[in-house]
C-alpha cells in the first residue's frame, strides 16, 4: 500500500510541500481535545487517498471553474496531518487486544 507514497514523483513534486504544510496547519487549527479513534484515522486516510475519489473531486472542481488539485498535494496534506497527530500525542486509540483468536 505504501509503495506509491515512496515514489519520488509525489514527495519531490512542487505541490507536495504546500500540502504537507497545510495538513499540519489544518491539524493545529482543528486539534481535538482527546486522541482520535482508530476508525476516524482510517476513514480520513481512505477518504483522502482514494485515487478514484480524487479524480471525481477534480471533475467537480472543473465544473465549478476551479483549478484541479494535484494528487501529490493530497498525499502531502494527509502525511502532514498524520505527522501532526503523532507529534502532538493524539495517536489513535483502539480497544486493547486481550486474546489471540
Amino acid at each position: 500500500m505504501y509503495y506509491w507514497m515512496r515514489q519520488p514523483r509525489y514527495y519531490t513534486h512542487p505541490d507536495f510541500v504546500p500540502g504537507y504544510l497545510y495538513g499540519q496547519t489544518y491539524y493545529n487549527t482543528h486539534a481535538p481535545v482527546c486522541p482520535f479513534a482508530f476508525d476516524e484515522v482510517i476513514a480520513l486516510l481512505r477518504d483522502n487517498l482514494a485515487r478514484h475519489d480524487h479524480k471525481d473531486l477534480n471533475v467537480f472542481y472543473q465544473l465549478l471553474g476551479c483549478p484541479p488539485i494535484d494528487y501529490a498535494y493530497r498525499v502531502g496534506f494527509i502525511l502532514g496531518w498524520l505527522a501532526a497527530v503523532i507529534d502532538h500525542g493524539k495517536v489513535p486509540i483502539y480497544p486493547a487486544i486481550t486474546r489471540a483468536v
